[in-house]
């Protein structure tokens, strides 16, 4: 009798930060640069999001990190509520999903504060504080990391007129 394997999420080949960033096209005005760097986001920075609902112990730290993304999130507690060791966790995260745990939480925290730029005219210290950054400093590195722009270019292509 033959068992059939479950199906495995398929992940993409991971690509550096320097391959991604040189395969991104630089917008052509201020207002197609909201767009550009949205759709670069969602595309060039390449992870598995369906091994978080697949794997019982990701889904978790998923719907944690979800309640908690206003807080300082760290890898202990992800691993906790994984019910695994850090380590293994930090290991069995990269392997499932493509990427470290921290750079996910980048990419969380950098799509959050480009759903508050769209949403509100804010100061760059509240939007990187309402997504969950301890500094702009911070923000403002993950920020132009993934997405090519710095976080004034981009909320000036989204909100034109102050």
């Amino acid at each position: 009798m033959s068992h059939s394997q479950p199906l495995m999420p398929q992940k993409r080949p991971i690509q550096t930060s320097r391959s991604r960033l040189s395969s991104f096209q630089a917008p052509t005005s201020l207002h197609s640069m909201a767009d550009a760097s949205d759709s670069f986001l969602r595309t060039s920075t390449t992870f598995n999001a369906a091994a978080l609902r697949y794997y019982p112990a990701l889904d978790r730290v998923e719907h944690y990190v979800n309640e908690h993304m206003r807080e300082r999130v760290t890898l202990q507690a992800a691993a906790g509520v994984a019910r695994l060791e850090r380590k293994y966790f930090s290991a069995f995260f990269r392997s499932k999903v493509g990427v470290t745990f921290r750079d996910w939480i980048a990419m969380l925290r950098v799509r959050r504060a480009m759903d508050v730029m769209r949403a509100r005219r804010a100061s760059i210290p509240q939007i990187a504080f309402a997504a969950g950054f301890a500094d702009v400093r911070s923000f403002e590195r993950a920020f132009k990391k993934l997405t090519g722009v710095t976080p004034q270019t981009f909320r000036a292509g989204v909100n034109p007129h102050p």
